[in-house]
């Protein structure tokens, strides 16, 4: 079984600023564009900050996909997808 985090750029509305959100199944985090970082390490900052959210909403006794290191690629659509290593 694979797991993974999906990032996508939300773009800036008459309300709100430019955001990435981060999701892994029903787990979702939206970050403030990290305008300090470029391309790829945008949606990495949020996929690090889910990442973050699920190690301390989890039981840490046991295993879990996200204390693995995880590996990025952007998709042809322009979101990314951050995939855990084994």
């Amino acid at each position: 079984m694979y797991y993974a985090i999906h990032t996508r750029f939300l773009a800036t509305t008459d309300t709100l600023g430019a955001r990435i959100r981060a999701t892994m199944d029903r787990h979702c985090v939206t970050i403030p564009y990290p305008y300090e970082h470029t391309g790829g390490l945008c949606h990495r900052a949020a996929a690090e900050a889910l990442q973050a959210k699920l190690r301390t909403t989890h039981d840490t006794g046991g295993w879990y996909p996200w204390d693995r290191p995880f590996v990025s690629g952007e998709m042809p659509d322009g979101s990314w997808c951050h995939v855990f290593l084994a």
